[in-house]
């Protein structure tokens, strides 16, 4: 299937600039490039709730959880150098990550029931089968976890030892918001010897040029980080999240599952990566059976979606999804960022908004995109 430049520009811009006129969104960014060539490279709306300053493509976001993708590719990095194995424990790496119990909710708070008997690989925190800080037991790991427990990576990983799990590894599919990609990006900082931002820079920021992709914004890189967004009673309404990339987290605490902020223009060429089987004008960051690897289902049929699956770190459309082809991937963050790759029809779309209003991978923003896209092909 082949977009149509001129009905997918029309499509997204009217949807785009409806939503702007009915403060559902503040602006938003969107790309989509097919078959080599740059179909739709666009800003809408403004940086700040004010007004004053129109959104530009140099425009800093933050990523949330499209932070997984980047860090599953270092994961995968490793691998493919033998340093370490898809299906190796956790605690091979990490002391004292094992003993977990399998819990359940009890008036609020998770109690232990019985031993888990599975570990936790590496392949479970990937594919969001480790049954760690999910599903119906977030909110309560939410409300215990102190300020100090998210001071940094290493704090946050001794809180997640003292948690129960929410089924057996492997043998159920909950996603992880953070905790599952926290684990990953510290067994990367112990086998590179580096911190988790200097292995990516290192491996994949470099390499790609992507010089906007941080965990931690210099004083000129926060001043393009767009307003953070919600409506109110019908209006725009700031939120203040200054100095925090995601959540209440401080910059310090290098979340692997949610830390990252970029401009749509590095994103753009990360994915453009993941579409080439792991090169880029020339550069390759991963091996072409890898990045095959990552956009596999990896999880039990009986555990997964009718219409999506997970890979290595990304989402994967199956037969009988609404919008996207089969065989896509890619995935979103909580404040409205949105990707796919579709490697069958050589696309790459992303979509970036910052907003508290229709965050997520359930985002209407995120449909409506898949949407427009999809209506725009011959």
């Amino acid at each position: 299937m082949v977009i149509d430049k001129i009905k997918l520009e029309n499509n997204i811009t009217n949807r785009v600039n409806k939503d702007i006129e009915s403060n559902n969104i503040l602006g938003a960014n969107v790309y989509v490039f097919q078959n080599g060539k740059v179909l739709i490279d666009r800003s809408y709306g403004y940086k700040t709730v004010e007004g004053k300053i129109k959104l530009g493509k140099n425009h800093i976001f933050r990523l949330a959880s499209m932070t997984k993708p980047i860090v599953a590719a270092a994961v995968l990095k490793l691998i493919e150098q033998g340093r370490i194995d898809l299906f190796d424990r956790a605690d091979n790496f990490l002391e004292g990550f094992n003993g977990f119990y399998i819990g359940k909710l009890q008036d609020g708070k998770v109690v232990p029931v019985k031993k888990a008997e599975n570990p936790i690989r590496i392949l479970d925190l990937l594919t969001h089968t480790s049954g760690l800080v999910c599903g119906d037991f977030m909110e309560a790991y939410g409300k215990q976890m102190t300020e100090k427990d998210k001071k940094n990576l290493d704090s946050a990983i001794e809180f997640y030892k003292t948690t129960c799990l929410s089924f057996e590894s492997y043998c159920g599919n909950s996603y992880s918001p953070v905790a599952g990609f926290d684990v990953l990006a510290k067994i990367i900082e112990i086998v590179s010897d580096l911190d988790i931002e200097d292995f990516l820079k290192k491996e994949i920021f470099m390499p790609l040029e992507m010089s906007d992709t941080t965990f931690t914004p210099n004083k000129e890189q926060w001043e393009r980080l767009v307003d953070m967004h919600d409506k109110v009673d019908g209006k725009n309404v700031s939120i203040d999240m200054k100095g925090h990339i995601f959540a209440d987290f401080p910059t310090s605490y290098k979340c692997g599952g949610a830390g990252l902020v970029s401009t749509i223009k590095d994103y753009a060429v990360f994915a453009e990566m993941l579409l080439n089987g792991g090169e880029y004008s020339g550069v390759r960051v991963l091996k072409e059976s890898t990045v095959r690897s990552m956009r596999l289902p990896h999880i039990l049929e009986m555990y997964s979606n009718p219409y999506e699956s997970w890979g290595l770190g990304v989402r994967v459309i199956k037969d009988g999804y609404p919008f996207l082809a089969k065989n896509s991937f890619g995935w979103s963050g909580a404040y409205g960022t949105h990707f796919w790759v579709d490697p069958d029809n050589k696309i790459v779309a992303i979509y970036m908004k910052n907003s508290f209003y229709d965050g997520g991978s359930g985002a209407i923003t995120a449909a409506h995109f898949e949407e427009d896209v999809k209506n725009s092909m011959d």
